[in-house]
This record gives C-alpha cells, structure tokens and sequence, in this order.
C-alpha cells in the first residue's frame, strides 16, 4: 500500500486496471484519486483513467465515473482512446 501512495505522489497520470477484481477494490482506488493531494502530492495529476478490462460483468457494464476517464476494453482495444489520454502528458 505505501508503494502504491508514493506512486500516486510521484506520477503525472494513473491508470486504474480492472480485470477480475471486483467493484469494492475498484471503488477503494478511485477514493485514493480523491485523497491524493492529502497524501502529500503538491501538483493535480494530468490525466486520471480506469481501464475495464475482460471478463465482462454486470458491474463493468453500468460503471460511469466523473473523477476519472472510463476506457471500456472488455471487447475491444480502446486504442484511439488511449493514444488521447497519453497525449495529455
């Protein structure tokens, strides 16, 4: 867990990868996004995004975030998507 806060301090984007876990472990790292500046970070991140990786479940489907870009990869590589994101760096 320390290591994961040092990074949110140190990088300029996140992504949050979503593939087996389920919602409560999702939910628990978008609240790190919201307390990051509490955690000692001085400067916002450029660029916040989850990743909703296969298998496909009923909670992937419904998941909308307004803290984070949402990047549905359960079917298809959401190339173009990703290259914009990265550009934001």
């Amino acid at each position: 867990r320390e290591d994961h806060i040092e990074n949110l301090k140190l990088c300029d984007a996140a992504i949050i990868f979503m593939g087996n876990a389920n919602e409560i472990w999702l939910r628990s790292k978008m609240r790190d996004f919201l307390k990051i500046n509490g955690y000692g970070r001085t400067k916002p991140l450029h660029a916040k995004a989850v990743f909703l990786a296969p298998p496909l479940n009923p909670s992937k489907q419904r998941f909308r975030s307004v803290e984070a870009e949402v990047f549905n990869g359960t079917e298809t590589m959401p190339e173009d998507a990703l290259k914009a994101f990265l550009n934001k760096m």
